[in-house]
């Protein structure tokens, strides 16, 4: 299986969220109610809408509340989004339809729409790249000219961290230690699994998160500004990732962490932040006044550590996407 079917796969499965997942959601409230009031301002009486991924069926429920003919799409089951639209009162106004949101066309849903709501992300940047490639699609085969994009475009920025309690060579010696000892025992080659634990980490492996959905980093001490990295714009076709992220150090240390900030937005208004990290592999040691280089590339994408270097030209903005 190459690095792209295995993250194909896992985004996959991933997508499939247990109802657990959903309360931890829908329990920040902040972000939910920022939703519902942009949903509430924007979605207007005889809108046809479509909620991919639409989960329970909340934001497709607040559409319906506003006077539109909603069309919810997700891949896992619907028996909750089904019986939360009867509990409310607004079956009528809500079709639910178990489907691949890669494989929608305007046949199955019945037609195009006149707006889309698109809460699919995973709060990580790497992740969220295939993410984004399906909603350009979503916009481009299923939506009106001058259709609403909810969000319309998602902007990432990044700072480079010395993080000590996420310092993956620690970590890496840690799984090999275990490996060993399990070598020991049960006279077994482990290394397949060690490997795939480094490509998915568990849980207890990244920052704990806040009620607001920020990591927790009370140790973390930042080395550059807070900088550009990449926008995604609905509103206009699809472009790539770069392949490096470029910004400017101010402050000395050992650069072993990058902490990723997604900010969903519609117009000026913002949804909702989040955050997320990768690890520096190796780790670096940085001093103020150098440009510093991570590449956005397959070792990225597959294991979430970044390559990182020195930059050899003269630093300027124009590096920042």
């Amino acid at each position: 299986m190459s690095i792209g079917q295995a993250l194909r796969l896992w985004i996959t499965l991933e997508t499939i969220m247990l109802p657990h997942q959903h309360l931890t959601l829908l329990m920040r409230w902040e972000r939910g109610l920022a939703l519902k009031q942009l949903i509430s301002a924007v979605i207007k009486p005889g809108m046809r809408v479509l909620d991919a991924g639409t989960g329970t069926g909340v934001a497709a429920l607040w559409a319906a509340q506003a006077g539109a003919e909603v069309v919810g799409v997700d891949r896992g089951d619907l028996e909750i989004a089904t019986q939360m639209a009867k509990a409310n009162g607004l079956a009528e106004r809500v079709r639910f339809l178990q489907a691949d949101l890669n494989e929608l066309t305007p046949d199955l849903v019945g037609g195009r729409f006149d707006a889309l709501i698109a809460m699919v992300y995973f709060n990580d940047a790497r992740r969220d790249e295939a993410q984004s490639r399906l909603v350009h699609r979503l916009c481009e085969n299923l939506l009106h000219p001058g259709a609403i994009r909810i969000p319309d475009q998602v902007v990432y920025t990044a700072t480079l961290c010395e993080w000590p309690t996420q310092d993956l060579e620690t970590r890496k010696n840690r799984l090999l230690a275990q490996q060993q000892t399990l070598e020991g025992y049960y006279d077994l080659q482990f290394w397949p699994l060690m490997n795939q634990m480094q490509h998915s980490p568990p849980p207890s492996w990244y920052p704990e998160r806040g009620q607001d959905g920020m990591l927790q980093s009370a140790d973390l001490r930042v080395l550059s500004p807070v900088w550009p990295a990449f926008n995604v714009n609905y509103e206009a076709p699809g472009k790539p990732y770069p392949t490096h992220w470029v910004v400017p150090v101010n402050a000395d240390g050992l650069a072993n962490a990058v902490l990723w900030a997604q900010a969903l937005k519609y117009k000026d208004t913002l949804i909702f932040r989040n955050e997320s990290i990768s690890w520096c592999n190796p780790a670096l040691k940085v001093s103020r006044g150098e440009t510093i280089s991570a590449a956005l590339d397959a070792q990225w994408r597959a294991e979430n550590t970044l390559r990182v270097s020195t930059h050899q030209l003269p630093f300027s903005r124009s590096f920042a996407p």
